[in-house]
């Protein structure tokens, strides 16, 4: 069989969005770090547990089912999916809880859902073998030698259209690649975790070539 791993195509996506926020984005005094941490966390930079929504409001009267995999600001995982990750190596990856609250920021509401800190960067991805990615810029804060190398990402990609070096089959189950935007990717052992469990729909899986 081949080596295969898989994107996860949910971090911009708008149905990936849901009705919750977290506690931080509700005070002008904790907001701008709130939009830093989550930012950090989408690069795959470990953050600490004290950086995470301790509570997690609804936006509305009537907020909708919460999916396995949604995005709050800062990312939030099912219990489901939690016991999935009990079973794997998320290296320095963390689940942090929080407890929600009805509008009102007072009345609790019976969820379970947690935070995924992803925690982990590969630098993996191979461009030359991935010809429909787009370019775009390196972030302000790599070092010079890094900022000659550009970032990719896709709109919409498909099964395939990401190679990766096998490097990326060692070490955490769960990581960002350094040169690639707006996913994060999962090793085959996690996403047939995750079809074993009916879980995998709401990651939006797609196969990456392994090379």
């Amino acid at each position: 069989m081949d080596k295969i791993a898989w994107g996860c195509d949910v971090i911009i996506g708008t149905s990936y969005y849901c009705d919750f926020t977290g506690d931080l984005y509700l005070s002008d005094e904790t907001t701008e770090e709130a939009i830093k941490s989550a930012y950090r966390n989408q690069l795959g930079m470990s953050v600490e547990a004290d950086k995470f929504p301790k509570k997690t409001i609804a936006r509305n009267g009537r907020p909708q089912k919460l999916r396995h995999f949604a995005n709050a600001g800062f990312f939030l995982i099912s219990p489901e999916v939690i016991e999935v990750l009990k079973t794997l190596d998320i290296g320095e990856g963390a689940v942090y809880p929080t407890s929600f609250f009805k509008k009102d920021q007072k009345t609790p509401l019976n969820l379970h859902h947690s935070y995924l800190n992803i925690g982990n960067v590969k630098d993996t991805f191979l461009a030359e073998q991935s010809p429909r990615t787009e370019k775009s810029g390196a972030p302000r804060s790599w070092p010079e030698e890094d900022r000659r190398r550009v970032r990719r990402g896709l709109a919409d990609w498909a099964d395939d259209d990401v190679a990766l070096g096998s490097a990326c089959l060692e070490g955490p189950d769960i990581w960002v690649e350094k040169c690639f935007n707006d996913a994060f990717f999962i090793s085959d052992r996690f996403a047939q975790a995750l079809l074993r469990e009916n879980l995998a729909e709401d990651f939006n899986l797609k196969r990456c070539r392994v090379l």
